[in-house]
């Protein structure tokens, strides 16, 4: 079985109609959220969501966002 990979979605303020893109991603949830916090603070992104996928599959994780 594949490990669990965390990808960190955003969505651009400035871009908003691009949809879901992938930011940052790791095996470990915890790092990825600590990537997230910094995200909040830069003020540039108008969502932000953790999702997990397989490894290989982050592509059509986010594609099921938009």
């Amino acid at each position: 079985m594949a490990r669990t990979y965390y990808t960190l979605a955003a969505i651009d303020k400035s871009n908003p109609q691009h949809g879901w893109n992938a930011q940052f991603g790791d095996y470990d949830k915890e790092v990825v959220k600590a990537e997230m916090v910094e995200y909040k603070e830069s003020g540039e992104w108008s969502k932000l969501k953790i999702i997990a996928h397989a490894p290989k599959d982050q592509s059509a994780a986010i594609a099921a966002l938009n």
